[in-house]
C-alpha cells in the first residue's frame, strides 16, 4: 500500500510500552450501513488492556477510553476478538490472556466506555490459548497442547453468563505442535483446526488441518424452522443438512416435514425456499439412490422393472412438488411486488406509467389472477381499477420475438409459442427474457431480464436490483 493511499485522521497515544495485540469492533447496524462508530482495543505485555470510543467520520478532540484490565500480571493479552449486539446496544469483547478466557460486556454512553459485567469462565486451557473465534454467542478457544473449548454465551438484562466444554479433536501427538489457528464457520457449525508440527530432525514445518463439527442434527433444524433474512446467511446449515442427508442417503422425519411444508417458518418466501431446496436434493439423493442400486444389487429383470417404475414415479411426484413450490414462490413475489408498487404509486401521486412498468404490472396481475388464492382477488381487482383495464391487454401479452405467435405453454421459468419456440421467463418481472444473453442466478439458473440506464429512478430499477426469486441466490 502506497502513502498516498493512507488518510491519517487521528493518532492516539495508547500509553503502552510494548503493545502485543490491537483489534477494533464497529457498530454493526443494519439501519446505518456506514456507520463507523465502535470500540477499539490494544493489548500490551504487561498485561494491561484499553478500550477506545471512537467514530473515523467525524473530527473528535478528545476521545475516551478505559482500561478493562488493569492489573499487570504479564500475562500476554496475544488475542481479542468482538461481537456487538444490537439487542441492547452493547459489546461483547473476548481477550486471552494465558490459559485464560476472559470476557468483558461494554456500551458506549454519552461518548464514554462503561463496563456493565465481566466473566472469566471456570475451565481454562492446560497450556497458553494460540487460537481465538467469536461468532454468534459462541467462543472457540485452541491451546498450545492441542485443546479445544467451546465457551456459549449469554446475556441478559446486562449480565453475563457463560458455559464451556470441552471440543474433542484428533491431532497428531507424535510430532510436537508448534502452533494452533482456529477459525469457526458463519453459523457455528464446523470449525477448521490449523496446527504446525515441527519435525525436530529435520527442522521441517509442517500443517494439519482438522476439521469438527459442533452442531448437532437437531440444532441445525431448530435454525432452519426458524429462518429469516437471506438465505446466503444460513448456507452453513444448508450445506450440512446437504452433507448429512448425502452421506445417509435418507431424510430425517423432521427434515421430511420441513420438505413437505408441514412445519413453516416465520418467514413464508424463506420457508417456501428452504422446501424447495429439500425437495430438489431429495430429488437428487433419489436419483442416486436408483443409479446406487442398479450398480451394486443384483435381481430379477422383474424386481428391476418393479424399482424402476416405483422410483420414476416417486420422483415425477416429487418434480410436480417441486413445481407446485415454485409457483408458490411466484405468487408470494408477484403479491408483494405488485403491492408495493400499488403502495408507491398512490403515496407519491403518480398518474402517468411507463408502458414496460404497466406491461410487468399486469402481467403479474394475470399471474395471480390464474394461479392465485381468495386472498389475491381484492388485491388483483384493485390493480386492474387502478390501471384502467379489466384483464391483460393485447397490448402487454407476449409474442414470440422469432415468429410473432403467442405463447401456447408457460410455466415458472420457460415460455414456449405455438411454433414451438422457447424463451426464459425472468424471475424478477414474469416477463419474457428479450436480453441475449440473459442474467442467470449463480445457483439454480433461474433467468432475469438486465438493468438498463432506462430503468434509472424507476419502480422497475429497484424489482431489477433484486436476488433470485426461487433461492435468493446472486443475478448474474
Amino acid at each position: 500500500m502506497s502513502e498516498e493511499c493512507v488518510t491519517i485522521h487521528k493518532v492516539i497515544d495508547s500509553g503502552f510500552d510494548s503493545p502485543s495485540t490491537i483489534s477494533w469492533c464497529r457498530k454493526n447496524d443494519n439501519h446505518l450501513p456506514s456507520n463507523h462508530t465502535g470500540l477499539f482495543a490494544v493489548g500490551d505485555t504487561s498485561g494491561q488492556v484499553r478500550v477506545w470510543c471512537i467514530n473515523v467520520d467525524n473530527e473528535i478532540t478528545n476521545i475516551s477510553s478505559l482500561m478493562v484490565c488493569t492489573e499487570k500480571d504479564l500475562l500476554l493479552p496475544n488475542l481479542i476478538s468482538w461481537q456487538y449486539q444490537t439487542d441492547g446496544d452493547v459489546y461483547i469483547m473476548a481477550v486471552t490472556k494465558g490459559s485464560y478466557l476472559m470476557v468483558y460486556m461494554l456500551q458506549i454512553v454519552n461518548n464514554d466506555i462503561v463496563i456493565l459485567d465481566k466473566c472469566i469462565p471456570a475451565t481454562a486451557h492446560p497450556m497458553s490459548i494460540a487460537g481465538l473465534s467469536f461468532r454468534k454467542n459462541v467462543i472457540l478457544t485452541s491451546s498450545t497442547d492441542g485443546t479445544v473449548n467451546k465457551t456459549a454465551i449469554k446475556t441478559l438484562n446486562s449480565v453475563l453468563s457463560t458455559k464451556t466444554t470441552p471440543v474433542k479433536v484428533t491431532l497428531n501427538e507424535k510430532t510436537p505442535v508448534k502452533y494452533h489457528s482456529i477459525v469457526l464457520s458463519a453459523n457455528c457449525i464446523y470449525i477448521a483446526i490449523v496446527t504446525c508440527c515441527t519435525d525436530y530432525i529435520t527442522g521441517e514445518d509442517s500443517l494439519e488441518m482438522n476439521f469438527v463439527e459442533l452442531q448437532r442434527m437437531e440444532d441445525v433444524i431448530k435454525d432452519l424452522y426458524s429462518i429469516q433474512g437471506k438465505l446466503t446467511k444460513y448456507l452453513d446449515a444448508l450445506e450440512y443438512i446437504r452433507q448429512k442427508i448425502s452421506a445417509e442417503m435418507e431424510l430425517c422425519k423432521e427434515i421430511q416435514d420441513l420438505a413437505l411444508g408441514k412445519v413453516r417458518g416465520e418467514d413464508k418466501k424463506m420457508s417456501l425456499r428452504i422446501q424447495l431446496f429439500l425437495m430438489k436434493l431429495q430429488l437428487c439423493l433419489g436419483k442416486q439412490t436408483s443409479v446406487t442400486k442398479a450398480i451394486k444389487m443384483e435381481v430379477s429383470e422383474q424386481t428391476k422393472r418393479k424399482d424402476s417404475l416405483s422410483t420414476t414415479n416417486k420422483q415425477t411426484t416429487l418434480s410436480d412438488e417441486i413445481s407446485s413450490v415454485e409457483k408458490k414462490l411466484i405468487n408470494e413475489h408477484a403479491l408483494e411486488v405488485v403491492e408495493k408498487w400499488r403502495e408507491r404509486k398512490m403515496s407519491q401521486g403518480i398518474v402517468e406509467i411507463a408502458n414496460e412498468e404497466r406491461k410487468v404490472i399486469l402481467t403479474m396481475v394475470d399471474w395471480l389472477s390464474q394461479h392465485g388464492d381468495e386472498k389475491t382477488k381484492d388485491t388483483v381487482s384493485a390493480i386492474y381499477k387502478d390501471l384502467k383495464e379489466e384483464q391483460l391487454s393485447e397490448l402487454c401479452r407476449e409474442s414470440c420475438p422469432l415468429c410473432q405467435g403467442t405463447f401456447s405453454e408457460c410455466n415458472v421459468k420457460m415460455m414456449t409459442c405455438i411454433n414451438g419456440h422457447k424463451f426464459g421467463r425472468c424471475c424478477l418481472t414474469l416477463t419474457l427474457c428479450t436480453d441475449l444473453p440473459s442474467r442467470k442466478c449463480r445457483h439454480c439458473d433461474a433467468p432475469a431480464n438486465r438493468l438498463h440506464s432506462r430503468h434509472e429512478g424507476t419502480f422497475l430499477e429497484d424489482l431489477l436490483h433484486q436476488p433470485c426469486t426461487f433461492c435468493n441466490g446472486e443475478l448474474l
